[in-house]
């Protein structure tokens, strides 16, 4: 029996073109996902590509991820998407790893560790808007703004969410999300903090 045999070639330049393209509607700082392996791409030799192209902000799904990449590649910032979990205090700090902080639980145990450790450098907060994913909720967020203290000592807190129709243009629950979202941004208006609506797929609904 005979098989057809497939072969996958990845286009550096394609993706060097896609990196432009997004940095012509966002002048902020872009921060690349590179999870699952980059989507099947090949995570280090992407990472280390983008690197070239002025990226030093990257996504992962998981601490086992996180460790990959850093065995491979060293100063750069590495976001946890899955956040703190049980006993992981210790090695994301040793790594500088930044978890992504997706309940009020997660933020009382990662900020009450740095306090200790008198190290405030960069904290990450992901909310829920209407997503239904992960993320904190808005009575989570008050509780947050209530201890909004701790929030002003980080160098930098990046405060987010993900829009659950980024690829219908004409949902009105894009608007719904960005107004509960910039609802949330007013609240934490601390020159501290930076915040992110979208993906990629948000940008480009302007």
């Amino acid at each position: 029996m005979q098989y057809s045999h497939s072969k996958l070639i990845i286009n550096l330049n394609n993706i060097k073109n896609n990196l432009n393209i997004i940095k012509k509607f966002s002048k902020t700082s872009i921060c690349p996902v590179i999870k699952a392996n980059a989507y099947g791409l090949g995570d280090i030799q992407i990472a280390k590509f983008l690197i070239k192209n002025k990226c030093k902000d990257f996504w992962v799904a998981n601490i086992t991820e996180a460790l990959k990449i850093k065995k491979n590649i060293s100063n750069i910032n590495i976001f946890v998407a899955n956040g703190l979990n049980k006993n992981e205090e210790q090695i994301f700090f040793k790594n500088k790893f930044i978890p992504v902080l997706n309940t009020y639980e997660q933020f009382k145990k990662w900020t009450n560790f740095l306090n200790k450790k008198k190290v405030f450098n960069k904290l990450a907060i992901q909310v829920d808007t209407g997503m239904c994913r992960s993320g904190m909720q808005i009575n989570e967020i008050k509780k947050i703004y209530a201890e909004r203290s701790i929030i002003k000592k980080f160098k930098e807190v990046t405060i987010f969410t993900h829009l659950a129709s980024a690829d219908e243009k004409n949902s009105k629950y894009n608007i719904i999300q960005k107004n509960r979202f910039l609802e949330i941004k007013s609240m934490f208006n601390f020159p501290n903090c930076k915040f992110s609506l979208a993906a990629s797929g948000g940008i480009f609904l302007g």
